[in-house]
């Protein structure tokens, strides 16, 4: 039996490495639905914990609907950012493209002073049907 080591984290873009077995599921769609009729220029809003989600259908056609999107969480001592693009097939519902930037900014308090962590990171995902 062969093992595929890699399957797509559909929340935030990006490639795990994880063995995968039969039932396990890989996420070649997006985290958010678009909403039945939506047109270009429509857009929603959703919330999750403390995440603030923003949607926006940027472009749509037969084949593709293009998606952009926006995250801003908030948590003690943490403030997280993500935007991205996803191209969505049509037909099958597969992210055929997703471009995500992610901005992370940490503080942490240690006496009188406080320290301050960036991390900022861009992943590009293009999914192809080879077979």
């Amino acid at each position: 039996m062969t093992k595929c080591k890699t399957y797509f984290c559909g929340v935030c873009g990006g490639l795990y490495h994880k063995d995968l077995v039969v039932g396990d599921f890989l996420n070649f769609g997006t985290f958010f639905h678009v909403p039945p009729g939506a047109e270009k220029g429509t857009t929603w809003n959703t919330t999750e914990g403390s995440a603030k989600n923003t949607f926006t259908v940027r472009e749509i056609n037969a084949l593709t609907t293009t998606v952009t999107f926006k995250s801003e969480a908030s948590d003690p001592g943490i403030n997280s950012t993500l935007n991205g693009l996803a191209v969505i097939d049509n037909a099958t519902g597969v992210c055929l493209k997703r471009l995500v930037k992610v901005s992370i900014i940490s503080n942490q308090k240690n006496g009188d002073k406080t320290f301050q962590t960036a991390a900022n990171y861009v992943v590009s995902e293009v999914c192809t049907k080879i077979e």
